[in-house]
């Protein structure tokens, strides 16, 4: 009654993984009350000098040898302690010990390492790698001669490659990375150097007269090639005003264009000429279907993409994608703020007189607080009036006897984290509180919208931030001494994480890529853990718990709707209660993949289409679904894309042979 299972482990000395570790696995046990081995720095010089003396600087060595020079420490220290006064590092450790004839260098000088580096770069540019890309296989081929000496991350840090380059060859095969880039052919580094390169290219262009011309792909890249070993794609066209929606827009679709440099002066007054002509033609506050939405967009489409048009009609991207994906839907257009306004203010305070301020309802009481309302808004923008997530309300929506809370300064809430969240820094409490103080909410009330708790019913993580006097919000990186430091833990408990679930959900393929990725997420993004946390042991507990949590709903995202699943874990940090479903087959086990294409019957047209969905929903690409049914079957492509006009038409959806809105191909799926 006093503190709960976590706190009575860390007071016996058990981490939480170790915790963990004997709660869901049997007969497996942790040390309690462990004597203080501490390895000071006199033992530490003691064991270096001795074996600098007898000669083991720079020397690689087996375990059997390892296990020879630990043997007069093995009472005072523990293996691992022993190999990281060595200078190896935890996964080479590993290797030495699981691996036979695995070596591992030990105490390592500086000067040694700088030698090998430059071996490496010499050798490799006398081979002529230099800027040249390379995929994985070809890495693995340069890395063979040095693998008993470093990890493989630490030989591409040495090739020039960044982390996220080398886990992109890494996890697809026909993926290529640059190595050995000189100066020339590196990305531009400093903000000043990317500014006046940013400048020479727009003054230049504008000097040849490319201020607001439309151009296509083709002629996108002739202007692109000049700059083409200084950027990407991507970053070019963001330099000429593209959006990254319209850049694939233009690169995917033949003959589309997309307007460059565009003057502020040009987009304000087509947008105003936009709006100026449908409100003369009466289309203020009018709701309109995507037949009629692109009627209205065919005079600009090559001025613009249609969600660039969607937003300047003022619907959302939720909403263009609610109408242009679901018959019969509409959306309200060039809404006046005051219509706006005045709706929600008459629905708030009724909702007050009525005394729902606060109150928690269910699905069948929202329906009739909305009754009065249908006609003028969707469900869910009238559950965000009352302050609802789109989540609560998917939930009450779905769950019988499901509540959710009616908060009416939820919507001032979630702008003051939109605020905050523009400036990832930290703040002192009585910052934050000013600030909420201003828009009459509490800062308890802040830090659950923030971190989702309202979804997980777990507040501890509030608690405890609500005791500090300065509080980190925002994304950023891990700090790089704790990635250094804690690499090898956080890479082991990643593979970890992802092989405990590809097991239980059958999905074994996708062990390393769900890893690699959630790693790379972590690294990137939950600094505001370290900055949170008063002890690194307090820090990886939340880290683990937190890729705990967003490796399991990687997995369950692979899985089609067909029964629910209760997530009871406990979520320690920022990740959302989401419910995910899953399908099983007959025999109540998982289905995979190769489960659906067995069942496959090519007599039955419907059947395909069936099962081609399923594996849609569990996370198929097109092309691997094509592939599979092709193959299975001996089907060539055009009999398949028959079967699948067939459906369409049945569904009453016309095939324009000559229109590559409906494309059916290998880019994209509609």
């Amino acid at each position: 009654d006093k503190m709960t299972e976590r706190d009575f482990a860390n007071i016996l000395g058990i981490a939480y993984g170790s915790y963990n570790t004997i709660k869901y696995k049997p007969n497996l046990k942790a040390k309690i009350l462990k004597d203080e081995k501490v390895v000071n720095k006199e033992l530490e010089e003691e064991i270096k000098n001795n074996l600098k003396e007898k000669g083991y600087t720079n020397k690689s060595i087996d375990y059997t040898e390892f296990l020879s020079l630990y043997e007069p420490y093995k009472y005072k220290m523990e293996e691992r302690d022993f190999a990281n006064i060595l200078g190896i590092s935890y996964a080479n450790y590993q290797n030495i010990k699981h691996i036979p004839n695995a070596k591992a260098r030990i105490l390592k000088t500086e000067k040694v390492k700088e030698e090998l580096e430059k071996e490496i770069i010499r050798n490799l540019k006398e081979k002529g790698y230099t800027n040249k890309s390379i995929d994985y296989t070809e890495f693995l081929s340069l890395y063979e001669s040095y693998k008993d000496k470093m990890k493989e991350s630490d030989f591409a840090n040495i090739l020039g490659m960044s982390y996220s380059s080398y886990s992109k060859i890494k996890d697809n095969p026909n993926r290529k990375a640059k190595i050995l880039k000189t100066e020339k052919a590196k990305i531009l580094k400093t903000e000043k150097v990317k500014e006046e390169l940013e400048k020479e290219i727009i003054n230049n262009l504008k000097e040849k007269g490319y201020a607001n011309e439309s151009i296509d792909y083709t002629e996108f890249l002739s202007l692109y090639e000049p700059y083409r070993d200084k950027m990407t794609e991507s970053d070019f066209a963001n330099i000429l005003g593209v959006s990254y929606g319209s850049y694939n827009y233009i690169k995917y679709k033949l003959n589309r264009k997309a307007k460059i440099l565009k003057t502020e002066k040009v987009k304000e007054e087509l947008e105003e000429e936009i709006k100026n002509n449908l409100k003369e033609k009466g289309y203020a506050n009018k709701s309109i279907d995507y037949t009629e939405f692109l009627s209205l967009y065919e005079p600009y489409r090559d001025k613009m993409t249609e969600s660039d048009f969607a937003n300047i009609l003022g619907v959302s991207y939720g909403s263009y994608n609610y109408i242009k994906y679901k018959l019969n839907r509409k959306a309200k257009i060039l809404k006046t703020e005051k219509v706006k306004e005045e709706l929600e203010e008459e629905i708030k305070n009724n909702l007050k007189e009525k005394g729902y301020a606060n109150k928690s309802i269910d699905y069948t009481e929202f329906l009739s607080l909305y009754e009065p309302y249908k006609d003028k808004m969707k469900e869910s923008d009238f559950a965000n009036i009352l302050g609802m997530s789109y989540s609560s309300y998917r939930y009450i929506k779905s769950k019988p006897n499901g509540k959710a809370r009616i908060n009416t300064k939820r919507e001032i809430i979630k702008r003051l984290e939109y605020q905050i969240n523009l400036e990832s820094r930290k703040y002192s409490k009585q910052e934050l509180e000013d600030i909420c103080q201003k828009n009459d909410v509490t800062l308890y009330e802040l830090l659950c919208e923030i971190y989702q708790t309202y979804r997980t019913g777990n507040n501890d993580v509030i608690d405890k931030l609500m005791q500090r006097n300065s509080i980190y919000i925002g994304k950023s990186a891990i700090p790089m001494y704790f990635q250094e430091k804690y690499a090898d833990l956080l890479l082991k408990e990643s593979q970890k994480c992802s092989k405990n679930f590809a097991t239980k959900y059958n999905k074994k393929s996708m062990i390393d890529d769900i890893a690699s990725e959630n790693l790379l997420y972590v690294l990137q993004n939950k600094g505001d853990i370290i900055e949170n946390s008063d002890t690194e042991d307090e820090a990886l507990h939340r880290i683990f718990a937190y890729m705990n949590m967003r490796i399991k709903y990687a997995y369950l995202r692979t899985f089609r709707a067909r029964g629910f699943v209760s997530l009871d874990a406990t979520i320690s940090s920022d990740i959302s209660r989401v419910r995910y479903e899953i399908v099983r087959d007959t025999t109540g086990r998982f289905k995979t993949s190769e489960d659906i294409i067995n069942g496959l019957s090519i007599d039955n047209k419907d059947e395909i289409i069936s099962e081609m969905s399923d594996l849609y929903d569990m996370g198929k690409k097109n092309t691997e679904v094509l592939e599979l049914i092709i193959e299975k079957y001996h089907m060539k492509k055009e009999d398949l894309l028959e079967i699948l006009k067939d459906r369409l038409s049945k569904q009453k959806i016309n095939i324009d042979e000559e229109n590559e809105d409906n494309y059916l191909g290998e880019e994209y799926y509609d």
